[in-house]
């Protein structure tokens, strides 16, 4: 029973540890560390203004901390729509640090409008391909999906270098499923005892203990 307990409980870690983080309905008090930004409102969504005027501005959202730097001010420089959370220009860089090294993060992004963005990756590894500037149906652009690697400090760095983006979401899958358990293999040639823990014979009958472990033969 307590290993049935065990392998729920480790179970229910990995179901925690791919929760997506989606990038909507943002309050203001989940901008936190603020840096050369300051709190506005935008279609009357929380959203950010950069007063940095070519200093590095940084803040953190949902397990996500951002840089930026221009040579000028920005305003409304992050914003938000029902997709998720956009910036007005070039130069966003996010880092996401993961539990541990070399774990996976699958991302999702959008285009803001009609220039693609570009992506570099500045730490980890992976790619984040081609984004689309067309709308669907829905009057939505299209979600690229990607998994990125962190490295071994534990991290992902982006930099978009060409117009800015939406930031939909992005989840934690490096450590999925059931890890760690150790399957220990019995001794087959182990002592063989009976209840009264003297040592018998391997041809012995009944109710015998080998291994720690109650058998019949």
């Amino acid at each position: 029973m307590k290993k049935l307990f065990t392998l729920v409980a480790m179970a229910l870690m990995a179901v925690g540890a791919n929760a997506q983080t989606t990038f909507t309905e943002i309050a203001e008090s989940e901008f936190t560390n603020l840096v050369n930004f300051t709190a506005v409102t935008y279609n009357d969504l929380p959203s950010l203004s950069y007063t940095g005027a070519g200093e590095l501005g940084s803040f953190s959202v949902r397990g996500v901390d951002f840089q930026f730097k221009n040579s000028s001010n920005k305003d409304n420089f992050i914003k938000q729509n029902d997709q998720g959370m956009f910036s007005n220009g070039k130069n966003l860089i996010f880092t996401i640090t993961t539990d541990n090294a070399n774990e996976n993060v699958d991302i999702e992004v959008a285009a803001k409008g009609g220039t693609a963005p570009v992506f570099e990756i500045q730490e980890g590894t992976g790619t984040i391909g081609a984004v689309s500037t067309t709308k669907g149906e829905d009057k939505k652009y299209p979600v690229t999906k990607a998994t990125l690697t962190s490295s071994a400090d534990k991290k992902i760095t982006v930099k978009e270098t060409t117009g800015g983006f939406i930031f939909v979401s992005y989840t934690k899958t490096g450590t999925t499923g059931v890890q760690g358990i150790t399957t220990v293999k019995s001794d087959v040639n182990a002592p063989v005892y009976n209840l009264a823990g003297q040592r018998v014979s391997k041809d012995a009958k009944g109710l015998l203990i080998q291994n720690g472990k109650k058998f019949i033969r």
